[in-house]
């Protein structure tokens, strides 16, 4: 019996000394599983790191291309700046990289970027992995659109005093977003105040046939009146009688100003800005259109002339913008009632696929107005996301800011 017991009692502890030690592999086995995913994990984390300082360097890059003319070296060397810009911001001590290297597509635009990335590790030093080698590449084709905007600004009587000051600040806010200070100059602007009538000077014989004593226009009619038919026989605009039959007429002294990189001349125009009379609102939209629009490229000087409408490169918007309801109008109806219907119909038009292939925004900007003046701006604007209502200046600032970001926003494609 004695030997028996002995005989299973060292069964039992050959038993204990098996699972010892399989217990010792499967924990050792356990730390290396740990240690090579955290090493795995170091790599992964690395690898997102550089994928987003190379994003950052061909955007950055192909960017600078867009905008101006650079030499590949130079396109190269600010890809090169904002790749190591990235990477210092990261823990660089825990990687490093080389062989940075720039392909410029010059055809395309196209900048691809590519770098070599060693990740050192902490437990595959055990098996004599010493270092993870990776190679992480980015492309980006980044094209700049112009923006081609018209301003079709209220001056008339209602807008005097404060409020003219604050539609000054807001129309100089849209100039310098979109024609910023110290970058090349890609975008152009119109001006196109508006009161009872529209002041086109120079352009008021082309316009209407020399039959403009001050200047001023007011809507044509006819198959032609809510187009963008260039001036033409049968397709003049009518001018008011002398005296006005319409005892609402009058005659701006701000003129439109076709579209134009000159920030400072923009500037000029818009400081010159005065509010009188009523509002022929559909009058200021047609003279907006107008200057945008391709069909008049034999009205306006070489340096206003517009692109196609189906120019990919270019964005065509237009800023309607009043503080009241549209009470004045010749023709095409029944006297002065008739103003909000044909803005209407000009921006349906505008709008018509047919027409501009719908390549133009619209935006709009009830400023203090009646409920009247808002539903007609409502349904002009492109969409409801297209317009704004601001109670004081310092929402008609935030409103024009907001539309010169988004088209800001626009203009770039990656």
């Amino acid at each position: 019996m004695l030997l028996g017991n002995e005989r299973r009692t060292g069964i039992w502890r050959d038993e204990q000394g098996s699972i010892a030690i399989i217990f010792g592999l499967s924990l050792l086995l356990i730390v290396f599983a740990i240690g090579f995913s955290l090493d795995t994990a170091q790599a992964v984390r690395t690898s997102g790191k550089v994928s987003s300082a190379l994003d950052a360097a061909s955007l950055a890059a192909a960017r600078a291309l867009s905008e101006g003319n650079l030499t590949q070296a130079e396109a190269q060397a600010i890809a090169l700046k904002y790749f190591e810009a990235q990477m210092a911001a990261t823990d660089a001590g825990s990687y490093s990289w080389s062989n940075f290297a720039a392909v410029i597509d010059a055809e395309s635009g196209a900048v691809t970027v590519t770098s070599d990335i060693t990740v050192p590790t902490s437990f595959a030093r055990i098996l004599s992995i010493n270092k993870v080698n990776f190679s992480k590449a980015s492309t980006s084709i980044f094209k700049m659109r112009n923006v081609e905007l018209a301003m079709v600004l209220d001056i008339t009587g209602s807008m005097g005093g404060q409020k003219i000051a604050d539609l000054k600040l807001a129309a100089n806010d849209i100039v310098d977003i979109m024609l910023p200070a110290g970058q090349p100059a890609l975008n152009k602007i119109a001006l196109a105040p508006y009161a009872a009538s529209i002041n086109v000077g120079p352009y008021a014989n082309l316009a209407s046939d020399s039959a403009s004593l001050d200047g001023c226009v007011v809507e044509r009619n006819g198959s032609h009146a809510y187009s963008d038919d260039p001036p033409d026989s049968g397709r003049y605009f009518n001018v008011e009688d002398n005296p006005p039959h319409n005892g609402n007429y009058d005659c701006p002294s701000a003129e439109i100003f076709p579209l134009s990189d000159d920030s400072v001349a923009l500037k000029t125009e818009i400081a010159s800005l005065s509010a009188d009379g009523f509002t022929a609102g559909h009058i200021g939209l047609g003279w907006g259109w107008y200057m945008i629009s391709p069909n008049w490229t034999t009205v306006w000087p070489a340096a206003s002339v517009p692109k196609p409408y189906a120019d990919s490169n270019t964005i065509k918007a237009i800023i309607l913008m009043t503080d009241g309801e549209f009470n004045t109008s010749y023709h095409n109806g029944s006297m002065n009632a008739t103003s909000p219907e044909q803005a209407l119909d000009i921006c349906n038009a505008i709008k018509d696929p047919d027409v501009t292939g719908g390549n133009v925004v619209i935006y709009a900007v009830a400023f203090q107005s009646p409920p009247a003046a808002e539903a007609t701006l409502q349904a002009c604007a492109t969409s409801p996301s297209h317009y704004f209502s601001a109670d004081n200046g310092t929402e008609l600032r935030a409103a024009f800011q907001d539309i010169a970001k988004r088209l800001q926003s626009l203009r770039l494609s990656k």
